[in-house]
């Protein structure tokens, strides 16, 4: 709507200097008859169509907009006032100046009291950022903590383990197409000593454990892992399908 609202805003510019040109260029007599018409019809419809605007304004619950309104009203009273003195020749003076000047002050101050409310509004939102990133910060923090305190809780475990427990992750290479089967970062120290390697956490199990058994348990291994690694089987099927068992 405000950008079909340009266009009256343009006339009105339009006319407003027309009517600029005519009393400074014009003849005295065009010069008269360029005030008279002024003041009869195209401030009334300025001042009309401001009217509109600050209703608009008010329509949409615009903060300002009731004074807006209570000022354009108090000029058009200003300008009818004029319009008459001008057309009777009364020996009264000019209002609407006045209430222009009036006018722009209060314009003046809703700007400032407005500049100061987003002010305001800026600051509440600004502050409003600052603690829910504390809050989330202090959320994230104790989480890092819970994670620390499970994760120092399960190398304990593993450390005392007797067992060589771990996790096993399975990767595909795409170039080569093959699956490798490596152990997780996580496992027990117990599975250093059998597997008879440092940090074995990232390698390929099938390479590690490839020369302590036979061809025929290795060709059989993967398969037995892929099953593992994709649960198709039920536990104790796969207890029994372990080729490391005789291995």
């Amino acid at each position: 709507l405000y950008k079909k609202l340009d266009y009256p805003a343009l006339i009105q510019m339009s006319v407003g200097w027309l009517f600029s040109f005519i009393c400074i260029f014009g003849p005295f007599e065009v010069k008269a008859m360029a005030l008279f018409v002024w003041q009869v019809f195209a401030l009334p419809t300025i001042i009309l169509y401001a009217l509109f605007l600050v209703g608009y304004g008010a329509y949409r619950r615009l903060p300002d907009a009731w004074y807006l309104i209570g000022g354009v009203i108090f000029l058009a009273i200003a300008a009818v006032h004029d319009a008459v003195v001008a057309i009777l020749a009364l020996p009264t003076p000019p209002a609407a100046r006045y209430a222009f000047a009036l006018l722009l002050f209060g314009l003046v101050a809703l700007l400032a009291n407005r500049f100061a409310r987003v002010h305001t509004e800026a600051e509440r939102a600004k502050d409003k950022l600052e603690t829910l990133v504390r809050e989330r910060t202090a959320r994230l923090h104790d989480t890092l903590e819970e994670v620390q305190r499970a994760k120092a809780q399960t190398d304990r475990i593993l450390a005392t383990v007797q067992e060589g427990q771990f996790l096993l992750q399975k990767e595909t290479d795409g170039q080569a197409d093959t699956i490798h089967f490596r152990i997780g970062p996580q496992y027990s120290r117990e599975l250093e000593k059998i597997l008879e390697t440092d940090h074995p956490g990232g390698a390929d199990f099938e390479m590690l454990i490839g020369p302590c058994v036979s061809v025929e348990t290795r060709a059989s291994l993967h398969k037995y892992l892929d099953l593992l690694i994709t649960g198709q089987v039920n536990p104790e099927m796969l207890n029994k399908l372990n080729p490391l068992r005789e291995a």
